[in-house]
């Protein structure tokens, strides 16, 4: 279980961890910028993910991602089920870089 912290500056959203590399890194795009648009609170977003589970919030603000096809080093899909949002996102190599893979089942679970 990790929890993660998101930002939103000049309207775009960024992954807030500690990262060497360029800002744009850490940008999300491609649908994840619109999941945690619906789950934003004042240009923040907060939630807590767990690799390979099935669980749900008492409060009822989760989602469940589901593997859908990885872009060899570029990054992967997932279909996304949520009370707020369905559809698919894509999620950039930083994701590997967290979990060490693209975990095949990633629950969210936003506070």
């Amino acid at each position: 279980m990790r929890n993660f912290k998101f930002v939103k500056l000049s309207d775009r959203w960024f992954v807030d961890i500690p990262w060497d590399g360029d800002i744009s890194d850490l940008e999300m795009v491609a649908g994840a910028n619109t999941l945690l648009e619906c789950y934003q609170k004042d240009g923040i977003v907060k939630c807590c993910v767990l690799e390979n589970g099935d669980t749900k919030s008492d409060t009822g603000r989760y989602a469940h991602l589901r593997l859908d096809a990885v872009d060899g080093d570029c990054g992967s899909f997932y279909n996304v089920d949520s009370e707020l949002f369905r559809g698919n996102i894509w999620l950039c190599p930083v994701l590997k870089h967290i979990f060490g893979e693209y975990p095949e089942y990633i629950d969210v679970i936003f506070y």
